[in-house]
This record gives structure tokens, sequence and C-alpha cells, in this order.
């Protein structure tokens, strides 16, 4: 059976760890900030030529998915925290009605 160390284990392996997620999301604040911030030297020269346009938004876009996906992990490792919870509560009582 498993115990809470092995549990946290199977979970940064997972890649759900609350640590890890957290410095994603504050990557991709970053990454958003960047593509406003060319955006805005690109508008200073006093014009937005298409390539700028299109590489903003190829950026954008991406960063979209990103975001998809980390919200899609944050999820699982809510539904992972709350099995872990449960599955911990079986274990504890399991192991006082042994003894």
């Amino acid at each position: 059976m498993f115990d809470e160390k092995e549990f946290d284990l199977l979970q940064k392996v997972c890649g759900l760890g609350t640590k890890g997620l957290e410095l994603s999301e504050q990557s991709l604040k970053k990454q958003i900030d960047l593509v406003g911030d060319d955006l805005k030297r690109s508008a200073n020269k006093s014009y937005l030529s298409s390539d700028d346009l299109e590489n903003a938004a190829r950026r954008l876009n991406d960063l979209a998915s990103q975001i998809k996906q980390l919200k899609l992990m944050q999820n699982q490792a809510g539904n992972f925290e709350a099995y872990k919870k449960q599955q911990l509560k079986k274990i504890r009582k399991k192991k006082e009605l042994t003894n």
C-alpha cells in the first residue's frame, strides 16, 4: 500500500506537483507580458507591420494552447489531491482496524 510520501512522489513524477504548476503559470504570465511589450515597441516605430501582427498572433495562439494545457493539469492535480486524501483515509482506517 502507498503512504503519503509515495503519493507525493507519484504526483511529482506525473507533473502534477503544485509548485511546478505555479512556476509554469508564472512563466506563461511573463511570456504574455513579453508579447505585449514587443507589440508596444513595434507600435512605437509608428507602424505595425503585418509580420509583427502575425508573429504576435502566432505567439498568443501558442500561449493560449499552453494555458489550456496548464488549466487541465491544474484540474488533474486537484483530482489527484482529492484521490490521495481519500486513499490515505482508507489506509489509516485499515491500519486502525488491524491494530
